[in-house]
């Protein structure tokens, strides 16, 4: 791809990935972005900030300046959708009944019911809407704001409430809500924020600090950031802890991120195009660890102990099991998301023989 200025993403059913850019419209990738073609046949306006894509494959890209295109062909042809009274478009959702939504630059939030052919507005009106994510789970939609936070519709855009307990009232860059209906938020120069509740309160995750531009999620619920000036970041934990992952990437101005089904991470850089994240196979496993205490055969122990183990290298996560059986056929304690090398468990019963093993993984 000649582009250099990626500003958003999408991947249909099929894998195909389609990258929006700054001037030069959009662009399609067939092979895991080996190779790029230009698709701009009649998307007559090439500066594209917003891409998405509907159940029915149909691409919807959203740009600044002439309101939102609709491609029903896998981009050979664009179309222009219906007027927007504000055609400064910054993002774009869709739920899973096929609503469209379009967050706006000093407009807020349009609705269109029709594939793009009408657009109404909703009832988040006059404000910079940023991004937009939806929680298919309950259909609660999520609009982010240049100077005002969050707000969350639970009646699919009619109202809006303004859900910032904790969150910093700054610029919302990304949004992004996994399997579980945890919602997470980028703030400018605040780093990455969660909120357990549906949004009713928020609390900073251990990425602060940091001018965070994109977010994504794999279907693992594994969390990938990318940033202003210092890459691409990763937590395994739900944001409790984050790893920065530049191995190979040569830019650390990254404006958007994309997850596809085989677990490739596509990262759209300002200055040097698309990388791709190497598979896994490719890391180094970590060493086996060493359990410490107690020690095999240990007796007359607590109910309530801590099991501790050797820290292995290159070890980000860890797995605890413990099972009253030596086959592990049951357990009695079961967790993968501990980050250091001791874990409290109990209680447990008096006078049982119990077992435990951990796994160390990256």
């Amino acid at each position: 791809m000649t582009a250099n200025y990626i500003s958003a993403f999408a991947i249909n059913s099929r894998g195909d990935i389609f990258a929006g850019t700054f001037n030069e419209g959009v662009f399609r990738s067939t092979d895991i972005g080996n190779n790029w073609t230009q698709i701009n046949n009649g998307l007559t306006y090439p500066w594209v900030t917003a891409l998405a894509i509907n159940n029915s494959d149909h691409i919807f890209a959203g740009t600044q300046g002439a309101g939102v295109f609709r491609s029903m062909d896998n981009g050979t042809i664009w179309v222009k959708t219906g007027s927007l009274t504000n055609g400064d478009v910054s993002c774009l959702a869709i739920n899973s009944g096929g609503d469209i939504f379009a967050g706006t630059r000093g407009s807020g939030v349009f609705l269109s019911t029709n594939n793009g052919t009408n657009w109404t507005p909703t009832g988040l009106i006059n404000r910079t809407v940023t991004c937009l994510a939806i929680n298919n789970s309950n259909g609660d939609i999520f609009a982010g704001t240049d100077n005002e936070g969050v707000f969350r519709s639970r009646d699919n855009g009619k109202n809006w409430t303004k859900k910032n307990s904790g969150l910093p009232s700054t610029p919302i860059y990304s949004l992004a809500i996994n399997s579980n209906g945890v919602v997470f938020a980028a703030a400018q120069n605040g780093g990455v924020f969660r909120s357990t509740n549906d949004g009713d309160s928020w609390t900073p995750t251990s990425l602060t600090n940091t001018w965070i531009l994109s977010l994504a999620m794999n279907s693992d619920g594994i969390i990938f950031a990318g940033t202003l000036y210092d890459g691409a970041f990763r937590s395994t934990n739900n944001g409790d802890n984050w790893t920065q992952i530049n191995n190979g990437l040569k830019a650390t101005y990254v404006h958007s991120l994309a997850i596809n089904d085989s677990g490739y991470i596509f990262a759209g850089t300002w200055g040097s195009s698309v990388f791709r994240s190497v598979k896994s196979t490719n890391v180094s496993a970590p060493t086996t660890p060493t359990l410490a205490f107690p020690l095999d055969g240990a007796v007359n122990q607590p109910t309530r102990l801590t099991l501790n183990w050797n820290p292995s290298t290159d070890a980000e996560t860890y797995r605890l099991q413990v099972s009253n059986t030596s086959a592990f056929t049951t357990t009695v304690f079961d967790d993968s998301t501990i980050t250091n090398a001791s874990r409290q468990v109990g209680p447990v019963a008096n006078n049982t023989t119990y077992y435990w093993r951990v796994k160390a993984k990256n």
